[in-house]
């Protein structure tokens, strides 16, 4: 039964592939969805809303899922996505098939840098940061991101002391370990989940650790810690516009109000959030897309800059580095996923509704618990996020499980 009813999916899918979504369609749709995307979204969207919002805190509990799930802006929103992730998936796999040639450029890259100039750019990004902080922020000194705010007088030395390791190969762990003092003081300041959004910080600090021990499967899986650190931070911050669109709703409508061209606060804040969380999504399980995932990505914040400031400018200098490394190294999740039996174009949806849910439910877990106090319906949304994460896991788990049996030798 569950074998034919995979085949009629299948058919179905290839009908839809094959008669109504030709290849010039394929483009066609792929391209007019991103637009309308990008129309949707604002400049600000790609901001961290936290640096700029005065009542953005983690002790304040997220909205009810319930009632975020069954909202029809919402609805209509996450049907839209779901088109627009099939009809980019459908494209991204002809330009799998036909490599272009920023593909090949990448490719190249890949090959030559071996990842020393990867480590090496990022390094570099990663102490203009820290110095660009020290400086600018030296008369309120700041933790690692602009809201963080302390008055420890070690902050400044700190940071220029790491900035100074990361430019030396040698004393690339001793700079790492500064930015994790960092990561972990803000944390022990103003809590583990406010810390949340910035665990690329964390992602970047293991890839130039492993990058520096010279062997070539640690860069390996140092670009993969990369890519998920950057990516699920993303889904992170795109699901917060879901989950507290009142911190966006204040800079929309009272710093930035130009950005909403006459459209509804609500209506922008909810689509600039798929907005992210489908790129962050590409960028995840993307084949070539996950490389225009990234391109775009570090487009959308290098535009806001001149409409939010200098804060913005500075404070996005390691995402924007990580972002466009990411942009040139291939992905090495997706030829891993096309070996399961999961991956085709019925399971891309459906691990998309998963994923977006399951992240969902992590981010109302994680700051319910932080706000310490009670929601409309405590219960049953904890009971709808435990679900939504217990799912997201056993996805996870039979994906792994599927591929580690493909990939076991068979004994005789």
């Amino acid at each position: 039964m569950e074998r034919t009813l995979k085949h009629a999916c299948s058919g179905v899918l290839a009908v839809l592939r094959d008669r109504l979504l030709t290849p010039e369609r394929q483009r066609t749709v792929a391209l007019l969805g991103l637009l309308l995307l990008a129309v949707m979204a604002s400049d600000e969207a790609a901001s961290h809303v936290r640096w700029f919002a005065t009542r953005a805190s983690s002790t304040t509990p997220p909205l009810a899922i319930g009632y975020v799930v069954t909202n029809m802006v919402f609805l209509g929103l996450f049907a839209f996505a779901l088109t627009v992730v099939l009809s980019a998936h459908f494209l991204d796999l002809q330009l799998e098939r036909h490599r272009s040639a920023f593909a090949r450029v990448a490719d190249w890259f890949a090959r030559v840098s071996g990842g020393g100039i990867v480590a090496l750019l990022l390094r570099v990004g990663l102490a203009i940061y820290f110095a660009s902080i020290a400086f600018y922020f030296q008369d309120a000194p700041i933790t690692l991101t602009p809201e963080m705010k302390s008055s420890a007088w070690w902050l400044t030395p700190l940071q220029l002391l790491t900035a100074s390791c990361l430019l030396f190969p040698s004393l690339v762990v001793p700079g790492c370990i500064g930015v994790l003092v960092l990561y972990v003081y803000s944390a022990s300041v103003y809590g583990i989940v406010h810390v949340f959004d910035y665990h690329y910080f964390v992602g970047i600090c293991v890839f130039l650790m492993l990058t520096s021990s010279g062997k070539t499967n640690a860069k390996d899986l140092g670009l993969l810690i990369l890519r998920f650190s950057v990516g699920t931070s993303f889904l992170w911050v795109g699901i917060e516009k879901w989950l507290h669109p009142d911190w966006t709703h204040e800079v929309l409508t009272y710093q930035v109000p130009m950005v909403l061209m006459g459209l509804d606060p609500h209506f922008v804040c909810m689509s600039a959030g798929f907005v992210e969380v489908c790129l962050a999504f590409f960028l995840l399980f993307g084949g070539f897309g996950s490389q225009i995932a990234a391109a775009v990505l570090a487009f959308m914040l290098s535009a806001a800059i001149p409409v939010v400031g200098t804060v913005d400018g500075i404070g996005h200098l390691p995402l924007l580095f990580a972002l466009g490394l990411l942009a040139l190294t291939p992905n090495p999740v997706r030829p891993w996923l096309d070996e399961t039996a999961l991956w085709s174009s019925l399971s891309f949806c459906s691990i998309f509704f998963t994923v977006v849910l399951g992240f969902v439910g992590l981010y109302f877990l994680s700051h319910v618990g932080a706000a310490r106090s009670a929601v409309a319906e405590p219960a049953r949304d904890l009971a709808i996020a435990t679900l939504w994460v217990l799912s997201l896991a056993a996805l996870a788990a039979h994906a792994v499980h599927a591929r580690l049996v493909r990939s076991s030798p068979v004994r005789a």
